[in-house]
Parts: C-alpha cells; structure tokens; sequence
C-alpha cells in the first residue's frame, strides 16, 4: 500500500492472476473515489495529477472522472486487441 496525501494506492491481484494497482481518493463530506490501472507507477501518476482536481472543485471531478474512466477503459481494449 502506498500513500500519496489522501490518495491511497493497493496492489491487487485479479482472478486470472495478472496485478493491478488501485487508486482511493478519500476526503471527508465527500463521495470516495477509485480507479484501477495496471503498474504502482501509472497509479502514482494519476494521483499526483487528479487528487487535487478532486478536492478543489468536486462537482466538475464527477464528470472528468467519469470521461476518464470511459477513456482509461478505451485505451485498454485497445491495447488488448
């Protein structure tokens, strides 16, 4: 587990074996948020960039995270194929 401010990162391992690596944003009075990605590194990045985005203004974080999600999910498949 590694922590970056309010960020929290868990490696985790999938049913087929393959590692993980899970993003949690967590603030008081605020809806916890997570995203998972495939190496410690990327996760570390994306919560250096996002964390603040999130604090700072949450009602537009809503929104982008789940554009991002949609574009994370994207990318993989099309790695993948």
């Amino acid at each position: 587990m590694y922590h970056i401010c309010m960020a929290t990162i868990y490696k985790r391992q999938n049913k087929n074996g393959s590692l993980t690596a899970r993003v949690q944003i967590r603030r008081k009075g605020l809806p916890i948020f997570s995203i998972s990605f495939s190496c410690v590194e990327e996760a570390k990045k994306w919560a250096k960039l996002n964390e603040y985005k999130y604090i700072n203004n949450p009602d537009l974080y809503l929104k982008w995270i789940k554009e991002e999600r949609i574009n994370l999910r994207r990318k993989r498949e099309f790695e993948n194929e």
